[in-house]
Formats: C-alpha cells, structure tokens, sequence
C-alpha cells in the first residue's frame, strides 16, 4: 500500500535509525557517501527500509540517485499520490454560509455527472452537493 505523503522529518528518522546516530545529525543537504559515510550496503539497506515503510516500488529509491536527504524526500515526495476522496458528497462550488443548500441524487444506474453545470444557473450564494453513490456490483446470473 502506497502512503499519500511523507515529511522530511519521518525520512530523517529512518536514516538515523539505520545509521545508529541521532536524527539531528542527517542534515537536509549533507551527502550520502561522502558526509555521512553511507556505504552501498547502508544504502542498500535504507532503500529497503524506505520502500517498505512508504510503499514505494522495489529499487525505485535505489534508481533514484538521490544522494541528499533532501533529493530523497522530493523524489518520494514526486512518487506518491494522494488517496481518492472517500466521501460521496461532490461540492462544484461550496459556500461557507449558504442561503440554500441543495442535494441532488442521481437516478439508479446514472452518476452526479448528470449534474455537472448546473451550479452555474443557481444564485451565487446556493450551494449545490451532489451525493455520488457507490456502485453495486453486477448481478452474476443464477444458475
């Protein structure tokens, strides 16, 4: 499962986790090999802590070429999406304070698509939601 985000701090810690040293010590720009003595193995190794804590495909932090704390973050950074909204509620135009609100359900079958442009022919101060419900699964034939 992919993680939606990461911050620079959670990365800081896993590094130092791998290296045995305090967090403060991996600094956003200090280099992998050079400054703090990262060998392959270690590498190797935070490669494989990275992609198992954030989801991230095999060898993808690896084929990175990140070789700073702060390149590893932008490229995870790049590689995550974000999670689809979980609710059925779509707002087009939402209004902090609305005189109306009004929902509108789609037919059996139809979708809030069916809605889209409409928010455009109501007053500026109704509010427009559109509830898109969950697809059943098709019938299987009896048998």
């Amino acid at each position: 499962m992919i993680t939606t985000s990461v911050t620079i701090e959670e990365l800081r810690t896993l590094i130092a986790g791998v290296l045995e040293t305090e967090p403060e010590e991996v600094t956003d720009d200090a280099h992998f090999a050079h400054e703090l003595d990262i060998d392959s193995l270690l590498m190797l190794e935070i490669s494989t802590r990275v992609e198992s804590a954030f989801g991230v495909p095999e060898n993808a932090v690896a084929a990175s070429g990140a070789t700073t704390l702060a390149e590893l973050h932008a490229f995870l950074t790049s590689q995550l999406t974000p999670e689809p909204p979980t609710s059925p509620l779509i707002r087009p135009r939402p209004v902090s304070d609305p005189a109306v609100r009004l929902f509108l359900l789609h037919h059996a079958g139809g979708s809030h698509l069916l809605y889209r442009g409409w928010a455009e022919h109501f007053p500026e101060d109704w509010e427009l939601c559109f509830l898109e419900a969950p697809a059943e699964a098709p019938c299987r034939p009896c048998r």
